[in-house]
Parts: C-alpha cells; sequence; structure tokens
C-alpha cells in the first residue's frame, strides 16, 4: 500500500500510519472492508478538511490527522445522532484526562479550551460493500506554537501543558476511545453533550441567512439541532444553518 504502514491493532480496529498524504480520508479505502475496519493517522498531512469544506492547517510533523471507518453498534441504529454525540464526548473526556484541562463542546463537534480550538472533527454515515458505517476524521493540534494569523483561534496540546506531546501516545489513546464509545453509556447521551456544551446559558452571536443575531444558547436535542433562544422564543437549527460567532 501507497505510504501506509502498519502500526498496531487495538481490539478490533487496525491503526496503519502514514508517512505523507494528502488527507487520511482519502486512505481509508484501502485498509478497511466489510469485514476488517481500521484506523490511519499522520502528523502530515497536506491537504486536510474541516466543516463545511474549509481546509485544515497543520504544520508537517506537529499535530495528529485521524480518520477511521467504525461499525455502527446495535444500540445506535435508531439514532445516529446520539452515537455521534456518544463519541464528540468521549474524544473531549479523553483529551481532558491528556491535558487535565477544561474543555468544551462547540456545537456540532469542535472541542474548545477557553475560546480557542484544540481540535475538530467530521462525522458521516457512509456504505462500502452493502454495509453502512460512521466515517470520522478527528485533527487535534498537538506541538504546534506558531499557526498562520488567518487562523482565528487556535491552540495546541503544547501551549496548555507547556511541553510536548508524543503524538503516537496520542494517535493509539485515540484510537481506544474510538472503540470504547462503540459500547452503550450508563448515562444520558445528551445530558452529558449539553452539560459540556460551549457557551450553553450565554449569549452569543451567530450569523443565519445573512443576518446576524443575537440569543442565548440552550443546548442540543435528540435530533442534533441546537436551540437558541432569541427574543423569549427558542428556535432550533440544523448543522450548517448557521455560523456562530466567536470573539
Amino acid at each position: 500500500m501507497a505510504d501506509l504502514e502498519f502500526y498496531s491493532k487495538i481490539d478490533f480496529l487496525e491503526l496503519w500510519y502514514s508517512h505523507q498524504c494528502s488527507s487520511t480520508f482519502d486512505l481509508l479505502p484501502q485498509v478497511n472492508s466489510a469485514q476488517n475496519f481500521a484506523a490511519v493517522f499522520s502528523f502530515n498531512q497536506t491537504n486536510g478538511k474541516g466543516q463545511n469544506n474549509n481546509s485544515w492547517h497543520s504544520q508537517p510533523f506537529m499535530n495528529l490527522a485521524f480518520s477511521t471507518w467504525l461499525p455502527i453498534p446495535n444500540w445506535a441504529l435508531e439514532n445516529l445522532v446520539l452515537y455521534n454525540m456518544r463519541i464528540a464526548v468521549s474524544l473531549l473526556n479523553c483529551l481532558h484526562e491528556f491535558t487535565g484541562a477544561e474543555l468544551k463542546l462547540k456545537w456540532p463537534n469542535d472541542i474548545y479550551f477557553a475560546n480557542k480550538k484544540l481540535s475538530g472533527m467530521l462525522m458521516s454515515v457512509q456504505s462500502h460493500q452493502g454495509k453502512r458505517f460512521l466515517q470520522l476524521g478527528i485533527g487535534i493540534n498537538g506541538n504546534e506554537i506558531h499557526f498562520p494569523p488567518e487562523l482565528p483561534n487556535p491552540i495546541s496540546i503544547t501551549q496548555i501543558l507547556e511541553e510536548k506531546v508524543n503524538l503516537y501516545a496520542l494517535a493509539e489513546t485515540i484510537a481506544q476511545t474510538c472503540v470504547d464509545a462503540m459500547n452503550k453509556p450508563n448515562y444520558s447521551i445528551l445530558e452529558a453533550y449539553n452539560a459540556i456544551l460551549y457557551k450553553r446559558s450565554n449569549a452569543i452571536n451567530y450569523e443565519f441567512q445573512n443576518q446576524l443575531y443575537t440569543g442565548i444558547i440552550v443546548g442540543t436535542n435528540e435530533y442534533g439541532q441546537l436551540a437558541i433562544e432569541i427574543q423569549n422564543k427558542t428556535v432550533y437549527y440544523h448543522q450548517g444553518e448557521i455560523k456562530l460567532l466567536i470573539n
């Protein structure tokens, strides 16, 4: 396989390493099948993607790009939104243990420290060889210190801890987190998600249909919509409908 080497296996999930790639997403079909699930990670991704077709900046060998296909567990078949939330909460808890920092989930899947972005996720349901699965992409700012000025609010684990992080160990931990997230938790996923929701119960500016609004974030519902209170009325928005404006 081009620029891919087997790294380890964590439970059922094979973990592959790429020294350099355009996108870890693009390599997933090479290592996955309907019977075999795998993840690809790299510290040198040259054309990563973020939410809404934005590019994901990553200085070579400073950050972690991680992508995987995961089977959809039976408990999640009725509501895939809750599965997405379960993974987002699990990843935040993982990074909290890694950093010791208080982190928040910015709707829908970004992880923030204070008002700065530490990590982002892309999740979608795909089909391959007649089976549905979850495609997951994760970008984590690991050891980068000097970010491009056009990025408004990035932060890295190194900047939080004031020391370098082992990116290989981080990749292994993320892989284990993905595997563990397939198990149905013994808590309410929706309550756990809303408990760590960024700016919940606070006023925030946002853009909707090219107009600016100010409202108070109430929380999310089981459909993944964000509830915002504006002029004593609660309005629900789907992902992609609005843009939250961070000061």
